[in-house]
Order: structure tokens, then C-alpha cells, then sequence
């Protein structure tokens, strides 16, 4: 049996102000999850209390058109990132 995942393509509107959910599928996620929880719970950063911390990555509510800089500031943390997608949800 194959295990299907339905994903949506990320809108890249840069002048859309919807917040979408962006889920970020992080490599070795044991050993940077202190790292994260740090940079998302930090009252200064704009994702405080839309992060969501999953098993193997985490889970943003944020513009899509801000994936870029997401992408870059866990990249220059030396965080690997192996996807990055919208769940698919029905409703």
C-alpha cells in the first residue's frame, strides 16, 4: 500500500496579506528543536504563537510570500530543510 499526501501549491502573491499554513519538514529535528522553539517563542519575532512544533519539522502560519525569508534564516542557522509545502485541507 502507498502512503499518498495531498499538498497545495503555495501562492506567491507578494501582495496578498492571507495567512496561509506552511509546513516545513526539518532534517534532523531531535537536535535543533531547543534551537527553534527559541527562535519562534522569542516575544520579538513576528511568528510568536503560530508555530506549531511537529514530530520532524514545524508548521507556520504566515503570508506566503514570506517562505523565502523563512527558508534563508533557517538556512543561515545551519537548519536543513528537506520540504517545505501547504497541507492540503478539504475545508
Amino acid at each position: 500500500m502507498h502512503s499518498t499526501m495531498l499538498i497545495k501549491k503555495i501562492n506567491m502573491d507578494h501582495f496578498s496579506e492571507e495567512e496561509i499554513e506552511v509546513y516545513f519538514q526539518i532534517g534532523e529535528m531531535e537536535n535543533v528543536r531547543d534551537m527553534l522553539m527559541d527562535s519562534f517563542n522569542d516575544p520579538n519575532c513576528i511568528y510568536t504563537g503560530k508555530c506549531l512544533f511537529l514530530y520532524n519539522g514545524i508548521s507556520l502560519r504566515m503570508k506566503g510570500a514570506d517562505v523565502p525569508k523563512v527558508v534563508k534564516g533557517l538556512t543561515e542557522k545551519g537548519i536543513q530543510i528537506y520540504s517545505v509545502y501547504q497541507p492540503y485541507k478539504p475545508y
